[in-house]
């Protein structure tokens, strides 16, 4: 089987071979040059160039049967305002587990590599670990059709499988300048679990954030998010921010999240105001459904002065 391509599109060239037997065995080598990628992909807006090459061998073609080893080489390309220099992926899927041998691709100011390998069978584990490098954020955010600057470096593992993986890592961030808010430095540590059985992952994230500036200024902002394991979306919140005064507010809630109606059930308030410190005498709920907002009996004191809401708003 050898066939070649060359149109509008692009060149493509294959060769190989496919032996249907009652386990299909089959060996296939292939290059791509020049492919325009925003005519092969329909509704794509994003223009660029792929030029990559690779290999494919080995037996079946389910998970559970599958013995294969795969080889691509992504060379000199261009995506959007990205310039892809290198790009390697060799990986294996057999024993119902993906090895990925060694993953990697350099670009302009960013470099991804992985390694490890996952289970794609609710009884295998795989552990596997990757690291993720952005010197230039802004054209990378360009191919989404956001504007915005900075850098980000993420090193994290997985552990598990297709179907139950779990994720632990740290990204930090630098110089970061997107839609109207900026953050001067900062890290988001995460501890993850994702399942096919929700559409959300679980777990924690721990977030340090320094010199926030988003009409207002914050020195720091220091929180702890839950993604709750429910249906509908659920979120314990625990955050604490120090403004440009050095005044120190704090707030914990659990928050219910569903399109359109959203509850917040707050059990901690403090505001750090020029006449003192303002307290929540009692949990209060806060209720948004569509454009309406509903407050639940708001109590909060200040040495013996009290401020207390409670009604309806548009």
């Amino acid at each position: 089987m050898t066939g070649h391509l060359k149109s509008e599109l692009g060149r493509a060239d294959w060769q190989g071979q496919i032996a249907f037997r009652d386990i299909p065995q089959y060996e296939l080598s292939f290059s791509a040059s020049q492919l325009d990628i925003q005519k092969i992909s329909a509704g794509q807006t994003i223009k660029g160039n792929l030029n990559l090459a690779g290999t494919i061998k080995g037996s079946g073609l389910t998970p559970a049967a599958m013995n294969t080893l795969a080889k691509i080489d992504v060379q000199r390309s261009t995506v959007g305002g990205v310039e892809l220099e290198q790009g390697t992926l060799v990986a294996t899927i057999a024993n119902q587990r993906i090895r990925i041998e060694q993953g990697t691709l350099r670009a302009t100011d960013a470099t991804l590599s992985v390694k490890g390998d996952i289970g794609t069978d609710p009884k295998q584990q795989g552990q596997l670990d990757y690291h993720v490098r952005v010197n230039t954020l802004s054209p990378w955010l360009a191919l989404v059709d956001r504007q915005g600057s900075g850098s980000v470096n993420l090193i994290g593992g997985a552990k598990g499988n297709l179907d139950d993986l779990k994720t632990q890592g740290k990204m930090t961030l630098s110089g970061i300048d997107f839609e109207g808010t900026a953050v001067q430095s900062g890290s988001i540590g995460y501890d993850l679990g994702y399942s096919s059985a929700r559409t959300l992952p679980s777990g924690t994230l721990n977030i340090n954030l320094s010199d926030i500036r988003h009409g207002y200024r914050l020195q720091s902002l220091e929180g702890v998010v839950k993604i709750l394991a429910q249906t509908p979306a659920g979120f314990d919140l625990d955050v604490k921010v120090r403004d440009a005064q050095s005044r120190i507010h704090t707030v914990a809630a659990r928050l219910d999240y569903q399109p359109a109606h959203v509850v917040a059930r707050v059990t901690r308030l403090t505001l750090d105001l020029p006449d003192g410190t303002w307290r929540l005498s009692q949990p209060v709920t806060v209720e948004q459904r569509d454009q309406d907002f509903l407050v639940d009996r708001l109590s909060m004191r200040n040495n013996g002065r009290e401020l207390f809401w409670m009604g309806k708003s548009h």
